[in-house]
């Protein structure tokens, strides 16, 4: 088929480098002074055959489609891109709509991107750091627990709520009172009780302390 005979609806591929690239015949048109439209005009043969860099023929259709605007990776210079539009017969090319990501401007987005990401990256590994460090808390807490609730008379072990550190005293009903806690997630400190056979119970709030919690020993 002779393309010089086609509408506007139809198309033309070029064979570039290899890689076929298959382009309205509108497009064309609408850059009719090119070495692209008139091969298209001209040419019987399809595909046609372009001897240059595939990889660079796609930004020059991407030029073409996005009225002059283009969007280079860092792996491909606005300088090469300029040079294989020239080839192509395109004039008048208004580089400030051709963003290359290897430009200093760019690199140093770049560069403040990664940073701050890294940065987010260290934040969020401490976090988990610290989480898992006062989960350990509450595991040897439960066990320091456990123990004091075998050694108890009636196997019983109050722990006092609240802000700070923890000490471990003896009352006259025999059970073991652990003074001060801190209980970044209860509800994991139940499940480590409870995986040591420890009935765990809130009760309401008692004196100064936020909460008391009564372990009682289970039977096995």
């Amino acid at each position: 088929m002779a393309v010089n005979e086609a509408t506007s609806s139809q198309t033309v591929t070029f064979n570039v480098g290899g890689k076929h690239y298959e382009v309205s015949i509108s497009l064309l048109e609408g850059y009719p002074d090119t070495v692209l439209a008139e091969k298209a005009f001209m040419e019987t043969t399809s595909p046609i055959f372009l001897d240059r860099d595939p990889d660079r023929f796609a930004y020059c259709l991407d030029y073409m489609r996005d009225n002059g605007r283009v969007n280079l990776p860092e792996s491909v210079t606005k300088k090469a891109v300029v040079a294989e539009l020239g080839f192509f017969g395109f004039t008048d090319i208004d580089e400030s709509l051709i963003d290359d990501e290897s430009s200093t401007e760019q690199s140093a987005k770049r560069f403040h991107s990664f940073l701050a990401r890294a940065h987010q990256n260290i934040i969020d590994l401490e976090a988990d750091v610290l989480a898992n460090q006062k989960k350990i808390q509450m595991e040897k807490l439960a066990i320091h627990c456990f123990g004091e609730c075998s050694k108890s008379g009636e196997g019983l072990v109050v722990v006092n709520v609240r802000v700070g550190s923890f000490g471990v005293t003896r009352t006259p009903s025999r059970a073991v009172h652990i003074g001060t806690v801190v209980l970044s997630d209860p509800s994991h400190f139940k499940v480590c009780c409870e995986k040591l056979g420890l009935e765990f119970k809130a009760s309401a709030v008692i004196g100064s302390c936020d909460a008391q919690l009564r372990m009682k020993k289970l039977q096995y």
